[in-house]
């Protein structure tokens, strides 16, 4: 379940980083 819930918050991270830039 953690490793599902940290690969998410990494995903939506990447998202974001990439509307940002």
């Amino acid at each position: 379940v953690i490793g599902m819930i940290i690969m998410a918050l990494s995903i939506i991270v990447m998202l974001v980083a990439n509307i940002l830039s």
